[in-house]
């Protein structure tokens, strides 16, 4: 579970974290510059539903990878415009729910393409599970209903399990 620091900067900004803090052993997910593009490769008109196709783009890559929005822990958002701002953050608070990882919200001249005025990068973590090699073991002979994991020797069980001990 991560955890927020609230120094009380954000408040006066957004519904952001000042600090977000990760506890290890996590695992984490690295989210590259997503835009707000549409299955199709377009680009809505109305950049409200640009941000939306976004904020829709980066929760689905959360999801292929197993984690939530509730795992986010930094977050860099580009627009190309300082007039959407305000529909950009209003589309974000919606996104995000209660969810408050770190932000930082840039203006710059041009993204990867003319017509795109969004894209969101994101880092997210969530903690590893904490099962060993030998609970996990456990854990499928107890699913098998067996001590027999389906090793053809011996041999094949004593050098899988030298190799997922790392010795």
């Amino acid at each position: 579970m991560n955890i927020w620091h609230d120094t009380g900067v954000a408040q006066h900004l957004g519904g952001y974290s000042d600090a977000v803090e990760v506890q290890e052993p996590a695992s984490w997910l690295l989210l590259s510059g997503t835009p707000g593009v549409a299955a199709d490769g377009t680009v809505p008109e109305r950049f409200a539903k640009e941000a939306e196709n976004a904020w829709a783009n980066v929760k689905r890559a959360l999801d292929v990878a197993g984690f939530e929005l509730a795992d986010l822990v930094k977050v860099t958002q580009y627009l190309t415009s300082a007039e959407d701002v305000e529909a950009y953050t209003q589309v974000r608070a919606a996104a995000l729910g209660d969810a408050r990882p770190a932000f930082m919200l840039l203006v710059v001249p041009e993204l990867i393409r003319p017509d795109v005025r969004v894209q969101i990068e994101a880092l997210a973590a969530k903690p590893k599970l904490s099962h060993t090699h030998k609970d996990a073991q456990q854990l499928a002979r107890e699913a098998l209903g067996t001590s027999d994991l389906g090793y053809r020797d011996s041999d094949e069980q004593d050098a899988y399990e030298h190799h997922a001990s790392g010795s």
